[in-house]
C-alpha cells in the first residue's frame, strides 16, 4: 500500500478502544478516516480532531447499508481498507449462559464482521490495493475458562480471515488478521459470578481469569496502535500479526495443541 492518502473504515471506535487509537493514529499520519461506534458522543474526541464519525451498530443491517452508502458516496465508490474493530468480551462460564447472551456474543464478534465485509466488498473491489483487517485474539487458540463464546467467537473470525485471504487474493484484496494478547481497552471489564453457579466453590479459580488480571499486563493502547498501523500499510504486510502483551510467547505456545487445554485447566482448581 503507497504512502498517498487512503480512505480507511473503522468499526468499534468509541472512546478508549483499539478502534479509536487507531483512527487517531491513521488520520494522523494523514488518511481518511470513517470511525464508528453505536454512539456518536462516544467519538467525540474523533470528531473534534476533524475524523468523519458515524452512528453504527454492526449487528444492524439497516445501519450497515446506510452507513455503507454514506460512505460510497463520499469516496467515489471506493475504499481502501476495512478495519474491524468492534467486539465485546465476556467472562461467564459456559454453563451460566443464555442462548440469548451467546447469540448476541457472536452476532457482535463474527457474523457481523461476515455482513459488513459483504456490504463493503464492492467498494473494497474498486480500489487499486485494498485490504481488509480483523482484530483478532490468541483467545482463537486457547481454551481459557469462563470465556468459551468469546474464544469460539474469535476462532470463527480467524478461519473466516484464513478462506477470504485466499478468496480474495486473484481480486487484489488482502486479507490481514491480529493474534492479540492483552491490550489496555475498555473491553476489559470486572464480571462477578451469578448466584447459584456451579463454580461459586472455586471462586477463586474464575477471580483468576478476572479481565482485571489480563489488564495488569495489558500493552498500553496507543502504541499498540501505532505499530499496527505500521504494518498494515506496508507494501508487503504480514498477513497474520501477533501482538499485544507477551505476543511471542502465545504464537511460541499455539504451536504446542497438547500444551493450551493443560493450560486452561490449571487455571480452575476444584479444591
Amino acid at each position: 500500500m503507497s504512502t498517498s492518502k487512503r480512505t480507511i473504515f473503522i468499526t468499534g471506535c468509541s472512546a478508549g478502544s483499539i478502534g479509536h487509537a487507531l483512527a487517531l493514529t491513521f488520520h494522523a499520519r494523514g488518511h481518511r478516516v470513517f470511525a464508528t461506534a453505536r454512539t456518536l458522543d462516544s467519538m467525540q474526541e474523533l470528531h473534534e480532531k476533524g475524523i468523519e464519525t458515524f452512528k453504527l451498530d454492526v449487528c444492524k443491517t439497516d445501519e450497515i447499508q446506510l452507513v455503507k452508502a454514506k460512505v460510497a458516496e463520499l469516496t467515489g465508490g471506493s475504499l481502501d481498507l476495512l478495519v474491524h474493530s468492534a467486539g465485546v468480551f465476556n467472562q461467564t462460564p459456559f454453563s451460566d449462559l443464555t442462548m440469548q447472551r451467546i447469540r448476541a456474543e457472536m452476532d457482535v464478534n463474527f457474523f457481523s464482521v461476515a455482513e459488513i465485509t459483504l456490504a463493503f466488498l464492492p467498494l473494497l473491489l474498486e480500489s487499486t490495493d485494498a485490504r481488509v483487517l480483523l482484530l483478532g485474539s490468541v483467545a482463537a487458540y486457547f481454551p481459557t475458562p469462563f470465556y468459551s463464546i468469546y474464544n469460539a467467537s474469535k476462532a470463527a473470525m480467524a478461519q473466516l480471515g484464513n478462506t477470504l485471504r485466499v478468496e480474495l487474493a486473484p481480486f487484489n484484496i488482502k486479507v490481514i488478521q491480529t493474534l492479540t494478547g492483552p491490550v489496555k481497552t475498555n473491553i476489559l471489564k470486572e464480571e462477578k459470578l451469578p448466584p447459584g453457579s456451579l463454580y461459586t466453590p472455586v471462586k477463586h479459580s474464575y477471580e483468576r481469569s478476572n479481565p482485571d488480571v489480563f489488564g495488569k499486563a495489558a500493552i498500553p493502547v496507543d502504541g499498540f496502535a501505532e505499530q499496527l498501523a505500521t504494518e498494515v500499510l506496508k507494501k508487503n504486510p504480514r498477513y497474520v500479526i501477533w501482538n499485544g502483551a507477551n505476543a511471542m510467547v502465545w504464537r511460541m505456545l499455539a504451536t504446542m495443541s497438547h500444551a493450551t487445554g493443560w493450560i486452561g485447566s490449571c487455571r480452575i482448581r476444584l479444591v
